[in-house]
């Protein structure tokens, strides 16, 4: 399984509908590319987050899935959409394997 984190600062013109609509772009993608298995948004709500206010969580099945999103048309215009209305992105993505979870949470 693979995690993709990121952390975004909208530029201060961005409008609230515009991240609204990221938001819902993001949470279609289990829907449109096969492997997407999660996506996950937040809102920063400490003041730690060094200007970043917005956070998305993808889990991918693979890396191959990975690859999908990645190279998927909904994907790219998600990403130039994006990249439109952000004054800082940071983007991490890392290989969950099965002995560096441990958690009580159901289905996740």
């Amino acid at each position: 399984m693979i995690r993709q984190i990121l952390l975004i600062e909208f530029a201060p013109a961005t409008q609230s509908a515009e991240v609204a609509a990221l938001r819902s772009a993001f949470l279609a993608l289990p829907r449109q590319v096969p492997g997407v298995l999660s996506v996950e948004c937040g809102i920063g709500d400490r003041p730690q987050e060094q200007g970043f206010s917005h956070s998305v969580l993808l889990t991918f099945a693979d890396e191959a899935a990975r690859q999908r999103c990645l190279n998927h048309p909904d994907r790219l215009a998600l990403e130039a959409q994006l990249s439109r209305c952000t004054s800082r992105l940071a983007v991490f993505d890392y290989t969950l394997y099965p002995d560096d979870r441990v958690g009580t949470e159901q289905g996740g």
